[in-house]
């Protein structure tokens, strides 16, 4: 089956979508250090399942949320440590996002994907231990990230408001986020 890697799609799609936008809408910087800019929010569903043939199923999933603004910031935020998977972007505590990267090249190269698929990988292995089943290799292990194409657009346009963190100058915490589309 034909595969397509989820940073390309990513890639392509904040090339496509946001870029033009990025060119209307100017970016504010503000004197009391805040900056505004057009973004663009996505929900994604992450899935790891190994089926094995006497019909034991290991599976887990979660909720992944990425927000692309400027040239480019992007934040991260994923429900993959908490009890219940988030559905709603709304329901995510602005400050709940990680801000992974404020340089175009590199949120390209260094996405928390990679570090995401791993994680997923080793928790497969962890219920097949339970089962008393040896580990098997990250490539053996069926995984899909999907969009959620349900009655409402997988990405959302947004203007997004940050600044840079108190804590390290490199990076930013969002101050607020205006939905422009729903």
């Amino acid at each position: 089956m034909f595969k397509t890697t989820t940073s390309s799609l990513l890639t392509s799609l904040v090339d496509k979508v946001l870029r033009p936008i990025q060119l209307e809408m100017k970016t504010e910087w503000n004197k009391d250090g805040l900056i505004t800019q057009p973004g663009m929010i996505m929900q994604m569903d992450m899935r790891a399942d190994n089926y094995e043939e006497n019909g034991n199923h290991f599976m887990t999933n979660t909720n992944v949320y990425f927000i692309f603004t400027g040239n480019t910031s992007v934040f991260f935020y994923t429900d993959w440590e908490e009890d219940d998977l988030v559905y709603r972007f709304e329901d995510i505590p602005l400050e709940d996002f990680k801000n992974t990267s404020n340089h175009d090249s590199c949120w390209r190269v260094n996405s928390p994907i990679s570090n995401l698929y791993f994680e997923m990988c080793d928790e497969i292995n962890r219920q097949r231990k339970e089962k008393e089943l040896e580990e098997i290799a990250p490539i053996n292990i069926e995984t899909s990230a999907d969009f959620k194409f349900g009655s409402v657009s997988p990405w959302k346009m947004a203007t997004v408001t940050h600044k840079t963190s108190p804590d390290n100058d490199y990076h930013r915490v969002l101050v607020g986020i205006e939905i422009l589309n729903d």
